[in-house]
């Protein structure tokens, strides 16, 4: 197993873990409740308030007032996990079982390009209906309802990350070649 292999493998298990805890946690929002005191803190699939939590598939009328644009955030970050997932297996099967007639860098390679791609996509379209709609800013100011929270940013690293994950093993397809 080369370095480059071994850097790749790496790469795409923090590429991974940071798509999921983007997605798991409820920091994509931080705002100053209008309605209760203190922060409210809202994710992808959690929203809590104080010191309640709520999954966001608990109660049918929170997925009916969920704006559309924010379901494609956590459909097009959903993709790109699960495409992150498959990825990651096909990397631990190439690891444990040598085949020398296929490459198996190649269709890692097309898997983290669309999840990088998918993460990229959901947080332009994120940050932007937030920032129009919710008036959320990338810092808290007078004007703004509220602001980016750590699980927005750790979803641009991991978009990053897949990217040049996605590089890494497509420079081991050419290697190998």
């Amino acid at each position: 197993m080369s370095v480059l292999e071994n850097v790749g493998y790496a790469c795409l298990v923090l590429t991974l873990a940071a798509t999921f805890v983007s997605i798991a946690t409820p920091y994509w929002l931080v705002s100053a409740g209008q309605f209760v005191h203190g922060l409210v803190h809202q994710g992808l699939f959690v929203h809590c308030e104080k010191v309640d939590c709520m999954w966001t598939f608990e109660h049918a009328n929170v997925l009916n007032e969920i704006p559309v644009w924010f379901k494609a955030t956590q459909g097009l970050m959903s993709s790109a996990l699960a495409l992150g997932i498959l990825a990651l297996i096909v990397a631990t099967l190439s690891l444990c079982c040598t085949c020398h007639s296929c490459n198996p860098h190649q269709p890692i390679c097309g898997f983290l390009i669309v999840a990088s791609l998918c993460i990229a996509v959901a947080v332009v379209v994120f940050g932007i209906k937030a920032n129009q709609e919710w008036k959320i800013d990338f810092q808290m100011d007078i004007s703004s309802s509220g602001r980016f929270g750590w699980s927005f940013w750790t979803a641009i690293g991991a978009a990053g990350g897949a990217l040049l994950t996605s590089v890494i093993y497509c420079c081991m397809d050419r290697k190998s070649s």
